[in-house]
């Protein structure tokens, strides 16, 4: 009887440590992932909107700052544009920042 009350007592002690262990961790703060590209990496320019399709009426998802680096994902042909002091009708397919879409080629480096 005596062992029972034992073994009860160390499986609620065991389940109650593994509880807050478990609350501890779906409170703290999310781990994030390392933003590593499968392809190259590039660089904006300017500002470059990133945009739906390979047009310049296509809506923005989001901007993508001078500088910064993103993950190349390819390159078409779409709608001619003059950026960044070229007139060109490539566009590279990007993520930046969990953003995915499409920048023209003329306003990115490698």
């Amino acid at each position: 009887m005596i062992r029972n009350r034992i073994a009860t007592a160390a499986a609620v002690a065991a389940l109650a440590v593994a509880s807050i262990g478990l609350t501890a961790s779906a409170n703290a703060a999310p781990v994030k992932a390392s933003a590593k590209c499968s392809l190259d990496t590039l660089k904006a320019k300017e500002t470059l909107r990133i945009r739906k399709s390979r047009n310049t009426s296509s809506p923005a998802v989001a901007l993508f700052p001078k500088g910064k680096t993103g993950c190349f994902l390819g390159g078409m042909e779409g709608q001619k544009y003059k950026r960044c002091g070229k007139t060109y009708d490539m566009w590279t397919e990007v993520t930046y920042r969990g953003n995915h879409g499409w920048v023209p080629e003329t306003c990115i480096s490698w």
